[in-house]
């Protein structure tokens, strides 16, 4: 028996399979659970740490409403140093290797991807850099699990300018998960936002 169990355990005699997780379970259900946030606003606390990494001097957080006043997305903008192609790719890998200046998961928690996917199934960063081009890039879970770049169009370049600047980024979380809207109306979750940023950040 013991000579079996050796031999079946020696790599020259074993076939490797796949057993990768099923990412919609991982994206959905395990990471946001690992990260541990209490509530929404502590994942924004991890977005607006981001900000802050990239020397952000002005960050806003727009709480949208659709036509019955009810929240269904998040933007979290700021005027810092922005990314390039490769930096906005590897910003939507879960635990990647972008460089922060509190550490590699972030001061708050498990990073901005995670922070974003946690609240929604769709994120949407537009970012520019002083002397690069806008760049645009979605994951959007409820269709895939693999991100893409995408052309900005006039609206968003438009945006962009008006409430970033030469540079900066913008990220927009959206098709919201009905599970973990905390707060119907966006007064609520201003006020829940004003509060605790004010105990953290100053």
């Amino acid at each position: 028996m013991k000579e079996q169990l050796q031999e079946t355990s020696d790599s020259r005699n074993t076939e490797e399979f796949d057993n990768r997780p099923d990412q919609h379970k991982l994206y959905d259900l395990v990471l946001p659970n690992i990260a541990g946030y209490n509530d929404v606003v502590d994942a924004f606390m991890d977005l607006v740490d981001n900000s802050f990494d990239a020397h952000a001097n002005d960050i806003s957080i727009h709480i949208h409403e659709d036509e019955n006043k009810s929240i269904n997305g998040y933007s979290i903008i700021d005027n810092g140093a922005g990314m390039d192609k490769s930096t906005l790719q590897e910003s939507f890998r879960f635990a990647g290797t972008v460089p922060h200046g509190h550490g590699e998961l972030g001061k708050f928690g498990s990073g901005g991807t995670t922070a974003a996917f946690t609240y929604g199934n769709r994120k949407t960063t537009i970012t520019k850099t002083k002397n690069g081009p806008l760049l645009a890039a979605v994951l959007d879970l409820n269709n895939s699990v693999m991100p893409y770049m995408i052309t900005p169009d006039s609206n968003q370049r438009a945006y962009f300018e008006h409430v970033c600047g030469e540079n900066g980024t913008i990220v927009h979380i959206s098709s919201l998960k009905e599970d973990r809207i905390e707060c119907s109306r966006a007064g609520d979750l201003k006020n829940r936002i004003g509060k605790k940023f004010a105990f953290h950040f100053f």
